[in-house]
């Protein structure tokens, strides 16, 4: 398992519980049912909504002349469905007051089949969006897909408003970690130097990571594209998301916005974030990739920041402790900067 980023962790998770025989995919499945069972707070109820769907969709099916799952296996998804009922109704009793429940299942998927729910829920979380611009971002990249252009610009106006960028409750790494110490990680022959040392960091960092932001390409395409008002709205949103935002994914977004509708003077904020957020990577790079074998200092502190104060905080903490400069020295150039040599 990897922790170099969450999204690689997760999908060689999904393509283990694939690869794995019945009765390693149903010790999978029931660690993560225990976990989902296990004590929490509601953020991380919903979190683990999601997850007991991820093992619904790599499960066996129950219907069709082939299927054939086991009794342990029909047993499984029959409490799988009881504890995913328990913890949607605890959600949906929290969600109204907390934005970030809201935004976390607006009910505005592709295969969503009643948009009200949709259109409810994006009303109850649009005076949030002149709060916090994270939210703001949420309802415009759910408004594009959509294609409502009028919810779009009014989400745009309300985000453009707003005082703060902040996406880390979203992420809600802290609560994960929490949650997972509850349920011990069996232990496997191939199982990584990090993992054996810190399993529910690991394995809540690659959970969250892959499940809690919205499809924020939705967000940044028609806004690279913008013009007139909205292109207004979407500059200072992309601003506040490039400088205020915990996470290299997102702050590269908003990079691509800003560089295709912002001032040369923002252009050149773009690039100066960019060129510190790279240099982090490659100097914390090395480090991570060395804690999947034998142990690293500073992965408490690594990890203690992710969950207070995300991705690039961490970065910053885990070279604190290597003692090495958080910033780029003058004549530092990056790969991405760096000419493409020549064959």
């Amino acid at each position: 398992m990897r922790v170099l980023t969450g999204f690689v962790l997760l999908a060689s998770l999904t393509v283990q519980a694939r690869e794995l025989g019945e009765s390693e995919q149903l010790a999978w499945f029931n660690y993560q049912l225990a976990v989902a069972e296990a004590t929490g707070d509601v953020r991380s109820d919903q979190q683990m909504i999601k997850m007991l769907g991820l093992t619904e969709s790599l499960a066996p099916p129950t219907g069709g002349e082939d299927a054939m799952p086991s009794e342990p296996m029909r047993a499984y998804r029959a409490r799988a469905h009881v504890v995913a009922a328990e913890l949607q109704a605890r959600v949906a009793a929290a969600r109204d007051g907390d934005p970030f429940l809201l935004g976390g299942d607006l009910g505005c998927g592709p295969k969503a089949a009643d948009m009200s729910t949709c259109d409810s829920r994006r009303a109850k979380l649009e005076p949030f969006a002149a709060i916090n611009a994270y939210h703001g971002v949420v309802l415009m990249a759910y408004a594009w897909a959509r294609e409502d252009a009028d919810a779009y610009l009014r989400a745009a106006r309300l985000a453009a408003s707003a005082d703060t960028y902040d996406s880390l409750p979203a992420f809600g790494l802290q609560s994960l970690v929490d949650r997972y110490r509850n349920v011990p990680l069996p232990a496997t022959p191939d199982m990584d130097a990090l993992t054996r040392s810190h399993p529910a960091e690991v394995m809540a960092l690659g959970m969250s990571a892959a499940i809690a932001f919205p499809p924020l390409q939705n967000f940044s395409q028609p806004c690279r594209e913008s013009e007139g008002e909205l292109r207004g709205y979407c500059l200072a949103i992309a601003k506040k998301m490039m400088m205020g935002g915990q996470h290299i994914i997102e702050v590269h977004i908003a990079m691509s916005v800003v560089k295709a509708i912002g001032t040369p003077a923002d252009i050149a904020l773009a690039q100066a974030r960019k060129r510190e957020t790279e240099w982090l990577q490659q100097e914390a790079l090395p480090l991570l990739a060395a804690s999947e074998k034998v142990a690293v200092a500073g992965m408490d502190d690594f990890f203690e920041a992710y969950g207070s104060g995300g991705e690039i905080e961490a970065l910053r903490a885990l070279l604190e402790v290597h003692r090495l400069p958080l910033l780029p020295p003058a004549d530092w150039t990056s790969a991405s900067a760096r000419p493409a040599a020549k064959p």
